[in-house]
Parts: structure tokens; sequence; C-alpha cells
């Protein structure tokens, strides 16, 4: 939520409106944010509600529903054609969204456009008995796991114009993830990397299916084979996402151009590196492969770092003494939970 607020805030100067469950977070109290606490947010009519009552709010903005999480893309999805006329919510059918997050479909789509994926078993007959027998209602997948630490994944964050052409098209190679029980698998280190090769792939994929808006693929590198093999898509932006607006290709503007504006936009695939990180420095040099630290030095010293938290008109004492208790937090939650590369 903050790195989107953050990147309209850099492109336009304006305060996002956020929704969110709890009075807690970096988003809370933000001066770069009108922030709402909401407890029934995910609830389907009250997020309709929310959004209408916004729009009514503004009636002569256009409004830009964004969701940061699965649950709000969905009911964005759900509800769009029933939003106020000056509401866009650039999302794909619901239908096309649910085929696509069920990983089973997923794998089968990928199999159709030669994008690979991890293998997967269907039997481990007794585990899966007395899982269904708890009530679990759907298919089930056990997939194959691939070695490799960390510096393995790779996240390919795109933006698909409302003619399902492919705008933009981002990779990052990522060196380092959190290890906490609740925020295990999010990014904590990533550098930009070019691949044009894998990058087409994901192309042909996503305007063969004439997918619209933010997708998002976690990918991981499989050494055995020296393939690059998909886990799944979001049909959102990450929560990783500033690391292409810190990049230099502001998410929100590229989105303004394409919904409100209706400028045409050529493709665009990433070729400049550039780091983002959401730890200390000395975290991340601590819990990195010795092998990046010498680019990761050099992009620092050359100012191509960023992370989305510290932002200057957004530095007010308070907050600024919670980002630091956070940053400070990692120090203990990766000593508890990870270890130092050998």
């Amino acid at each position: 939520v903050y790195s989107m607020a953050r990147a309209f805030h850099e492109a336009y100067g304006i305060r996002s409106a956020a929704y969110g469950k709890f009075a807690t977070g970096v988003c809370y109290e933000s001066a770069i944010l009108d922030y709402r606490v909401c407890a029934q947010n995910e609830d389907g009519p009250t997020f309709f509600q929310n959004v209408c009552g916004y729009a009514g709010e503004h009636p002569d903005k256009t409004v830009l529903v964004i969701g940061c999480g699965d649950s709000y893309v969905k009911l964005a999805a759900r509800y769009r054609d029933q939003f106020p006329a000056n509401v866009i919510a650039p999302y794909i059918d619901y239908d096309l969204m649910d085929r696509l997050t069920n990983k089973e479909k997923f794998y089968e789509l990928c199999d159709q456009f030669g994008i690979d994926h991890p293998g997967t078993r269907e039997a481990l007959e007794a585990t899966l008995d007395r899982v269904y027998a708890a009530g679990y209602p759907d298919s089930m997948i056990i997939q194959e796991f691939i070695p490799g630490d960390d510096s393995f994944m790779r996240v390919l964050t795109c933006y698909s114009g409302a003619d399902a052409k492919v705008r933009l098209m981002c990779l990052g190679h990522v060196l380092l993830e959190e290890h906490t029980p609740h925020g295990v698998g999010n990014h904590a280190v990533i550098i930009t990397e070019p691949n044009d090769e894998l990058c087409e792939k994901f192309r042909l994929f996503l305007e063969a299916l004439h997918f619209t808006g933010f997708s998002n693929f976690d990918i991981k590198y499989d050494q055995r084979d020296g393939k690059f093999k998909a886990f799944e898509i979001n049909t959102r932006q990450g929560r990783s996402n500033y690391y292409v607006t810190g990049a230099g290709y502001n998410l929100a503007r590229i989105l303004v151009e394409d919904r409100v504006e209706h400028r045409p936009q050529p493709l665009t695939v990433t070729h400049n590196r550039s780091l983002w990180m959401v730890v200390p420095r000395r975290v991340a040099y601590d819990y990195t492969p010795r092998r990046y630290h010498q680019e990761m030095r050099a992009l620092i010293q050359a100012g191509a770092v960023t992370n989305p938290l510290r932002y200057g008109p957004d530095s007010a004492l308070k907050r600024k003494l919670k980002l630091e208790k956070n940053q400070l937090g990692h120090f203990v939650k990766f000593k508890k939970y990870y270890h130092r590369p050998e």
C-alpha cells in the first residue's frame, strides 16, 4: 500500500486514500495517505460501500481502485462494473482472475505457453485423505522442491494496458527474503536485472489471455537444469513493487497515463540496474551471498538504491522513530529465524 501511495505522491503530489483493517502499520498516520480504518473492509458489501462513498466525496475526480492484497483485488474485479461512473478498477474479470490464481490451472496454462514450472504430484493419498476428510473442498497441488537459497528467486512485475498489450516489464533478482513466521517469503533485498528472453515468454502469455492491469510472477532459477520456473501469478502489483518505481519506472504514472490520460505507451523492458531494500544495509550485507556485495556497493555509491519506507516528505518525528524501531527489529528477526550464508 505504502509503495503505491508513494509512487502517486512522487508523480502527482497527491495524498491517496487507503482503507485498512487496523490502526497500525507504515500507512497509519502517514503524511502522504488519508488512512481510513475499517475492520470489515474485506467484506464484499462493505468494500463496495467504501468505494462508492469515496467516489461520492469526489464526484469531479477520476477514482482509481487499486487492491494491494489478493482479497481486495478479487473484490475490485467482482464489483468493477457496478462502481460509479467516475471509478476505474483496472482489473480482469473475476472468472479469469480465479483461473489464474488457481495453481493447478495456472500450471496448465504455463504448459500451453512453454513456461517452465515446478513438477507436481497429486498423490500422497493418506495425507490428502485426511485433508479432504477435514472439509477442504478444492484440489491440491504437491509441488516439487527446487533447491537454492533466496538468491535463486526472481520477481517479474508487469503492466498491461486497457488494450491488453504489455507496456512494462521489470525483472528483479531477489537476494534476500524475510524469514519470520508472519513475513516469510516477503522480499527484503532486490537488484533489478535484464532478461529479455524470459520476459518475452511472459509477454506472450499475458497478451494471449487478454490480461489487463498489474501482474506479478514469483519465479525461481533451478540450477539443476538451468531453467527459470514460475511458481505463481499475482493479479496485482506485489508487496515489493517499489523496486520498479525506484528503478525509474513509476507504477502510478504508467497506470494513469494508460487508464486516465489514454496515452499510447510502447513496451518497455527495463535494463538498468537498481538496488531495493527494506532492511538496514548491515542486515543486507550480513545475510546475502558475498558474490553480490560488490555490485550492491557500486549501486549504493552511485545513488541507485531505495528503501520505499524512507521518504523525505513523510518524515514526521513520530513516524521516523517508529521506522527506526522497525528497522532495528530486523537485526533480531534475522538472527533468530535465518542464518548467514556460508
